[in-house]
């Protein structure tokens, strides 16, 4: 589903479509166990932002969002896409791919582990040259 609301797009995505661009050691456990309790009480959550880069959707914001609604087995969630050609670092394919490098593929096992779900792929952009 897809609806526009002003100018915002969002999207219902799977939750193992949607990846990381940070490591996990950015994930402090006392504020996911917070936001995990949030989201099952129904609360108000930061809502998921994601660019969109060779088809494929990579957080900006909301990775507690993403591992709590893994967590919780929700099979999707609401997803705001931010053009990043608005965003001057992430406009630039380089910065995208040398961050993925840096993140790399144990991010995502990590997140699948943390989730507990499975990506249906790794992007080649985690592994490198």
């Amino acid at each position: 589903m897809i609806e526009n609301i002003g100018n915002k797009i969002y999207i219902e995505m799977k939750a193992n479509r949607l990846y990381p661009l940070v490591t996990i050691t950015s994930i402090n456990p006392q504020t996911l166990e917070k936001t995990v309790e949030a989201l099952a009480e129904n609360k108000d959550v930061q809502s998921v932002k994601a660019i969109s880069y060779k088809g494929k959707m990579f957080i900006l914001e909301g990775n507690y969002e993403l591992l709590a609604a893994n967590i919780l087995g929700r099979e999707y969630v609401t997803v705001e896409v931010i053009e990043r050609r608005n965003l001057p670092f992430w406009s630039n394919d380089k910065n995208i791919e040398e961050t993925l490098q840096i993140v790399g593929i144990s991010t995502l096992q990590d997140f699948e582990a943390i989730g507990g779900f499975t990506y249906d792929e790794y992007p080649e952009e985690y592994r490198g040259r």
